[in-house]
């Protein structure tokens, strides 16, 4: 699977996350993470502690590469 960040200007979308893939080791991350943000949506990313959410955050500002993408 690829993973792919782009932006779709014929539509609301602002943002499109398909297949993301991050792994440290043996710990699986993000496994075939999905996303498409509109444009005027608020989105709030939740989870426990060690769950993924700044390594999701990270991935998508470039801090770090994905696994897969």
């Amino acid at each position: 699977m690829h993973s792919e960040l782009k932006l779709d200007i014929k539509s609301n979308k602002v943002m499109i996350i398909k297949g993301l893939y991050k792994s440290f080791a043996d710990n699986h991350v993000l496994n075939d993470f999905n996303l498409e943000l509109v444009r005027g949506e608020s989105v709030v990313v939740l989870g426990k502690s060690g769950s993924g959410k700044s390594v999701l955050i990270k991935c998508i500002i470039g801090l770090i590469k994905p696994d897969k993408g």
